[in-house]
């Protein structure tokens, strides 16, 4: 089980079509299409991490980087901004910031069937730590601004 920003398909279409070549990318590399969800942490909901009354929360968060690695098998967009809808209309909205166990919250968009796709949370780390210098990895990670769009969905525990 994990917790984790279970993304609607609205929000999984606008990845798809930010990312460049996203589809016939994927298609061609024959790799498994994820973009799915943001984990927030492993294991039930972690009242520690995030206050409990964001558990079934709706939530926003703003994407705006792709990372992509042939070598690594991963392309994944990061996540920042990640806040959750609460209250009832009648007194208005009220915002709180949602935390994730991952430096570096993302959406894994796809991976190589024989990656795993929590790779990208090093891919990420390496190439935010290295930008415009060589990484440590060997490998060629590229990142690419992307126009910036907002995802939703809703804070749920997703059974393995």
């Amino acid at each position: 089980m994990y917790t984790a920003i279970l993304l609607d398909s609205n929000s999984r279409n606008k990845i798809m079509d930010a990312v460049p070549g996203g589809r016939e990318l994927i298609a061609s590399l024959k790799w498994y299409t994820k973009c799915h969800h943001v984990t927030l942490n492993m294991g039930g909901f972690n009242s520690s991490l995030n206050p409990t009354e964001i558990l079934g929360a709706n939530v926003t968060a703003r994407v705006g980087t792709a990372f992509f690695s042939r070598e690594w098998g991963i392309l994944a967009v990061d996540v920042k901004h990640i806040y959750a809808h609460l209250g009832d209309r009648s007194r208005g909205p009220s915002l709180r910031p949602v935390v994730s166990i991952n430096k570096y919250p993302h959406v894994t968009v796809a991976h190589d069937p024989e990656v795993k796709p929590v790779r990208a949370n090093t891919m990420i780390g390496v190439e935010e730590a290295h930008t415009g210098r060589s990484n440590t990895l060997g490998c060629t990670i590229t990142s690419e601004r992307i126009p910036e769009i907002y995802i939703h969905g809703v804070v749920t525990e997703i059974a393995v």
